[in-house]
């Protein structure tokens, strides 16, 4: 689940092919807005008014219109998608595809994709470095973190972590990455900013 802009809480119902929306609270039931099978995940475009939902069966992106909690669009992405991150300038969508080894990028405004782009094995999670300049995608299947352009979506650089890791956070300050590994039961500390 994730906290809007607008202060209102999402929770994807992935069995049942919709989201639920509450007030800050999560007490008072505000919306529900019906998806292609299953969302995982929400991220936003806060000035755009746009939420992203990856519909991990059908192979697409939603993008909702936050003032009305209508579906404007459908996206095809990669086989799978397991995870986005949108960027904290709200200009870029990241989204990895679980079982096609690759990443797509969506430009927020226009709602264009670019992509596939080869990422590591089972890419499961995704962050976006606070600059918006760099995004991180964990690998699980390979036990790498492969990091992109923020803006082209190029791999930058392929980082060895710890086994099977699940997710990855980014330091509001630009400085570090971190990222949970579930067979070790550890987290290994990126250094990726000065």
């Amino acid at each position: 689940m994730s906290v809007g802009p607008d202060g209102r809480l999402w929770v994807p119902i992935h069995g049942r092919a919709n989201i639920e929306i509450y007030d800050a609270t999560g007490s008072r039931f505000d919306s529900r807005i019906t998806m292609l099978p299953n969302p995982h995940a929400v991220g936003f475009a806060g000035d755009l008014m746009r939420a992203f939902s990856p519909n991990h069966e059908s192979n697409v992106v939603s993008v909702i219109d936050m003032n009305t909690d209508e579906v404007l669009r459908t996206i095809p992405v990669s086989k799978a998608p397991h995870s986005l991150a949108v960027s904290p300038d709200g200009r870029k969508v990241v989204v990895a595809g679980y079982e096609a080894n690759a990443a797509n990028l969506i430009d927020a405004v226009t709602l264009t994709r670019s992509g596939p782009i080869k990422v590591g094995s089972e890419p499961q999670c995704v962050a976006f470095a606070a600059d918006s300049g760099h995004a991180y995608i964990v690998n699980e299947g390979d036990n790498t973190v492969s990091v992109l352009d923020g803006q082209t979506g190029a791999v930058t650089a392929t980082v060895k972590v710890g086994r099977s890791p699940r997710t990855v956070s980014a330091s509001p300050d630009g400085r570090f990455a971190y990222v949970t590994n579930g067979a070790d039961n550890t987290i290994s500390v990126l250094q990726v900013g000065e």
